[in-house]
């Protein structure tokens, strides 16, 4: 179970900062922090020698501090991921 909410996590993180992409790699550097907040429902299923878990996270992504762009103050994003 740990291991699905990880690989969520990581999914939503990757999917979310698609947009910001070509604008960070015109950025040398700077700071931000940011608040996630997610809502994950999921099943799994025993399966030959294995687990499978499958199902959906939804949340969202807000901007508590940034020292510039392409993160901007107060900026809030929603996430969703199957």
């Amino acid at each position: 179970m740990l291991r699905f909410r990880v690989m969520a996590v990581a999914l939503a993180t990757v999917f979310g900062s698609l947009g910001a992409a070509p604008t960070l790699a015109a950025d040398e550097g700077g700071t931000f922090s940011i608040i996630r907040s997610y809502v994950r429902d999921h099943a799994t299923l025993e399966h030959a020698d294995g687990t499978i878990s499958a199902g959906t996270l939804e949340g969202t992504v807000t901007t508590q501090a940034s020292s510039g762009e392409p993160f901007t103050q107060g900026e809030h994003s929603l996430i969703r991921c199957v």
